[in-house]
This record gives C-alpha cells, structure tokens and sequence, in this order.
C-alpha cells in the first residue's frame, strides 16, 4: 500500500518541475513570451519530457486543482472588492477604518480603494 503512495509523490514532484520548467520561460525570457502572446508566435522551446511519463489522469487532476485554486482567488478577490466599495461609497468608512476591520486584506483593500478613486474621478 506504500507503493502507491510514493508513486504519487513522485508523480506529484514531477508536476512542479514541469510547472517550474514553464515558469523558468517567462522569468528567462519574458520579452519573447510576451512577443508570442501578442502576436500569436509559437515558441520553439519544447514541453518538457516529463509530461510524457506523468499520467494523463494526473496531470488532469492538478490542472483541475489549479483551476479551482484560481476560481477561489478570483471569487475572494471580487469579493473583497465589492466589499470595499460598500465600506467606501455606502458606509462612507476611510481606508484606515476598512483597514483596521479586515487586516488580513490591508494591501488588496489599499489597491481596491486607490482604484476606485482614480475610477470615480474619470
């Protein structure tokens, strides 16, 4: 029953160095990914082998981890915002009001109220 286990592990520890292989990209050379992007340039830089010996099921299943991940960040930051913009416009608090009520937020609540000022002021 062990096997499994480490199996996993070490399927697990393949998915981060394939994901820290694509990240290497954009940190080396981010000018071309931008270009590519842009202009809908494919790169010449190859996938990394490991994708060919990491199980498709696997690789699903932490594609589909990371897509909620992302959905969960998105949904707590739209959250937060709207917050703020209650706290702001409807409660009339100050930034340093909302902050001492939501600490763990204070830099997401710094960037939401600044861009609302700058929103509202257009």
């Amino acid at each position: 029953m062990t096997e499994p286990n480490r199996q996993s592990g070490e399927n697990e520890e393949r998915i981060i160095e394939i994901e820290i292989e694509r990240l290497r990209l954009f940190k080396e050379h981010p000018s071309q990914v931008k270009d590519a992007n842009e202009n809908g340039i494919k790169l010449s830089h190859q996938a990394p082998t490991l994708y060919d010996v990491v199980p498709k099921e696997e690789i699903t299943e932490f594609e589909e981890l990371m897509r909620k991940t992302i959905a969960d960040i998105v949904s707590e930051a739209s959250s937060i915002a709207c917050w703020v913009y209650v706290q702001k416009y409807v409660k009339q608090k100050t930034l340093d009001e909302m902050l001492q009520e939501l600490p763990v937020a204070g830099q997401f609540i710094i960037v939401m109220d600044t861009w609302f000022e700058r929103l509202m002021a257009e």
